[in-house]
């Protein structure tokens, strides 16, 4: 009798198992959307000379994906390039950098983002320097 049991409670766990990464990867079939970018922080310089352009850095930040509302989603970092990549629904997103120090520079700009089905928007972050 207690082998009966063992085997139907292994059976059924079995099964559930199936189900559950069956529904995980439908889920991450459907998400072929989203936002793909890069944070810069710049200007780098108050002087810019055309024959020594100083170009905005790659800049390793946190993001806040909020929605139209100003719901949180989700927070993610960028890597040490800046770079970032994240699935979401189609629909449209405000992109909110989070400062490092909320009074003193750099400064975030924050952005809104329209997200399009089976497809993922390319955006650029910035991070004012305050330096001119």
């Amino acid at each position: 009798m207690k082998i009966l049991r063992i085997a139907a409670i292994i059976s059924l766990l079995s099964v559930l198992i199936s189900f559950s990464g069956c529904s995980q990867n439908r889920s991450q079939k459907q998400l072929t959307s989203g936002i793909e970018g890069q944070v810069l922080l710049g200007p780098m310089s108050a002087v810019v000379r055309a024959d020594k352009p100083l170009p905005d850095k790659p800049y390793k930040a946190d993001l806040k994906i909020l929605s139209r509302e100003r719901e949180e989603i989700t927070q993610i970092q960028t890597d040490d390039e800046g770079k970032f990549k994240i699935s979401l629904e189609p629909g449209e997103y405000i992109v909110s950098p989070v400062s490092p120090n909320p009074l003193r520079p750099p400064y975030p700009e924050e952005q809104t983002v329209t997200v399009k089905a089976n497809q993922f928007t390319r955006i650029t972050v910035h991070f004012d320097t305050g330096i001119r």
